[in-house]
């Protein structure tokens, strides 16, 4: 029982850090005197940039057991467990895009206001700092603690794997919903990818031996790339 509870704890603490963190950290800057709305794009980035590497090294504390114990299991075979991922990149980023055109579909059918999959879109823009700290936080250091937050912090709770998988698309799904507005139906769809995604990650991290590395990296390259993919198919 004392192992649920501090799982729990660790679950809504990090969940509550990813969502509000940011907002609060230019608050609290605030209150202390500083505007940060006079310092340039590139000062400010700076400071977000760090905000993303102490989010990172909290959640890494959280669940490091895992994270250590996985990423020296994943490096052993780094070549073909990398193939994998991108592998899985790809089947993920073409079943999603399946349910995205049935929910898409579905949501014309009814009338009703479906926002549908959005991808970062970084290979027409200019390499500068705030390009490369944008890629480093939303696109490598987001991914990963989603990824090790909503898996690992559902598996450390619940003893059944199969059940564990829904849970987590239940989760990610009913964590989304905090920035949507609308009626039932409306929020009811959008939702789909969500959960989509992350029971897609966890059955990748249930069928490789329980590596959230799979997981994580998976949904890395997929932020990168899975705009371009879909292009070419669509």
């Amino acid at each position: 029982m004392k192992e649920v509870l501090i799982g729990l704890i660790k679950l809504i603490v990090c969940i509550l850090m990813l969502l509000f963190a940011e907002n609060q950290f230019f608050a609290l800057l605030s209150n202390f005197g500083i505007s940060t709305s006079e310092f340039s794009p590139s000062v400010r980035e700076l400071f977000v940039l760090g905000l993303y590497t102490l989010m990172f090294y909290i959640v890494y504390l959280m669940y490091q057991h895992h994270l250590k114990e996985d990423l020296k299991s994943f490096k052993r075979k780094l070549f073909p467990n990398s193939l994998m991922t991108i592998a899985y990149f790809v089947v993920l980023t073409v079943f999603l895009w399946v349910v995205n055109y049935i929910t898409q579909t579905v949501a014309n059918s009814f009338e009703i206001s479906y926002q549908g999959l959005s991808f970062y879109n970084i290979f027409n823009q200019e390499v500068d700092f705030l390009l490369l700290s944008f890629i480093i936080r939303r696109i490598i250091l987001m991914p990963l603690m989603l990824a090790a937050v909503y898996i690992l912090g559902v598996y450390d709770l619940v003893r059944s794997k199969s059940s564990a998988m829904f849970i987590t698309g239940f989760l990610a799904a009913a964590v989304a919903t905090i920035n949507m507005n609308g009626t039932f139906p409306v929020i009811l769809l959008n939702v789909i990818p969500y959960f989509v995604t992350f029971f897609a990650l966890s059955f990748i991290y249930h069928k490789n031996q329980y590596n959230i590395w799979f997981s994580g990296v998976t949904l890395v390259i997929y932020t990168m790339f899975a705009g371009l993919l879909i292009e070419r198919i669509s």
